[in-house]
């Protein structure tokens, strides 16, 4: 079976997430075939009396094949189950990509599941950045996502807890008194981590269809397990598969799979742009409102929040200057993402230790946007030579106080900060001039 980006896979080890369903147990036995290095992980969510027995499959599979299997027992979520799971799954595959520097995390995703994505979307309403969903590569922020405190929220739950977690702080170490932590070679590990990098997810069945994965597993004989919830036609997503998208990929599988080729070159020539992350900030260089609407909802969503229409009505009334929130989401608690327009109409480069020059001009037509997510809080007073600094930079009231912050954090002289800010615009701007597709950088 051929898979995608076989190239990347051999970069290095990669990580499989894996359920011991169809879809990951293929997908193993794939890789194994492409000679692809990797380990593979493992959530049990105790919702279902085979988990137990998907677990161990999971250890025999790595003891058999020398692959390490990384596992976890997950705390009962009393509400919000897919999206409390999701983000706990995402929690625990983040600190394993991190403490064991993993090239990629494979998700076993295949083209019915994005077929499958692209109706349900379509029956509420989407643009075509949402039908398409996602791409056989996709990139991991959890610098932005993680944050111990926001993890120890994440594992409360009603009743008794069953799992344990181990923060790291800078130079010490905190026990969360839970019963049972998860383990790798019967080692307790770290789920979270202060220094998680960015990774990238890739999706190397994203072109085969379910029909071909399951023809492969009963060609070879691949043992797996059947997930009983998804004969539950109470869910729009069964529904939809049981319907609609199965049978629509068997007949017209051909042309529904140029039609997500040609929709993808026109998504890119639509949406173009450029973005960089920073910590909790994000820089966006865009040239129409609309481009900038559509990066500022894709940056929002990979922090766990997604944009309302009305939302997005608001951010373009404001002129891009506004707040969204206080909002709650699967990952934080209640926050607020600031939303603001840097009006920068030059560049201005630290040369030498006492030399400052102009060496450019920011064109007035761009969107430069840089959006910050922070607590609901009262800022505490900036000091005057940091207040004078910013009028001379053109820096937003709204956005002192966190600009300040990351000064305090980082240990920066104030006019060393705001150059900073300045040369990733401009930065940001060359990359926006040579390459009119849409890019994701991390600084």
């Amino acid at each position: 079976m051929q898979l995608l980006e076989i190239e990347t896979l051999k970069q290095g080890k990669n990580l499989l997430g894996f359920s011991g369903g169809l879809d990951s147990s293929a997908l193993f036995f794939m890789l194994m075939q492409h000679n692809i290095a990797f380990d593979i992980a493992i959530v049990d969510y105790g919702i279902r009396t085979q988990s137990k027995e998907e677990v161990a499959y999971a250890h025999t599979l790595a003891k058999t094949f020398a692959k390490r299997c990384f596992s976890i027992k997950a705390p009962r979520f009393s509400h919000n189950f897919e999206a409390k799971a999701r983000a706990f799954r995402y929690h625990f595959f983040s600190a394993i990509m991190t403490r064991h520097n993993y090239n990629a995390l494979l998700l076993a995703h295949h083209f019915n599941d994005r077929f499958e994505w692209f109706l349900l979307q379509l029956s509420k309403g989407a643009g075509i950045d949402s039908l398409l969903g996602f791409d056989a590569i996709t990139w991991m922020y959890p610098n932005i996502l993680h944050h111990p405190r926001q993890t120890q929220n994440l594992l409360q739950s009603k009743g008794k807890p069953n799992a344990r977690l181990v923060f790291l702080g800078d130079n010490t170490t905190q026990n969360i008194k839970k019963p049972k932590a998860f383990y790798q070679d019967s080692v307790p590990y770290k789920l979270y981590h202060p220094r998680i990098s960015p990774y990238r997810i890739i999706r190397p069945m994203l072109s085969l269809r379910k029909q071909d994965i399951l023809g492969f597993c009963t060609q070879h004989h691949i043992h797996f397990f059947e997930d009983v919830s998804n004969e539950d036609t109470t869910y729009k997503r069964n529904f939809i598969r049981m319907h609609f998208a199965n049978d629509f990929i068997e007949y017209f599988n051909c042309g529904v799979q140029r039609s997500f080729t040609i929709l993808k070159q026109e998504r890119m020539a639509l949406y173009h742009g450029v973005v960089a992350h920073l910590g909790n900030f994000t820089f966006v260089i865009a040239d129409t409102s609309s481009q900038a609407l559509h990066l500022i909802a894709k940056t929002l969503k990979l922090r766990g929040y997604v944009l309302s229409q009305n939302q997005r009505q608001e951010i373009a009334k404001t002129h891009f200057s506004c707040t969204v929130g206080p909002v709650t989401t699967s990952l934080y608690a209640r926050q607020n993402f600031l939303i603001e327009r840097l009006h920068l109409r030059f560049f201005t480069m630290f040369e030498t230790d006492s030399t400052y020059k102009t060496n450019g001009v920011f064109p007035k037509h761009l969107l430069a946007i840089i959006i910050i997510q922070e607590k609901s809080s009262t800022p505490s007073a900036l000091p005057k030579t940091f207040k004078n600094l910013a009028r001379i930079y053109a820096i937003p009231p709204r956005l002192r106080p966190s600009l300040y912050d990351h000064l305090m954090r980082y240990q920066l002289e104030t006019k060393i900060l705001f150059i900073q800010l300045y040369q990733v615009f401009w930065n940001l701007y060359q990359n926006a001039k040579y390459n009119k597709n849409f890019k994701t950088e991390t600084i």
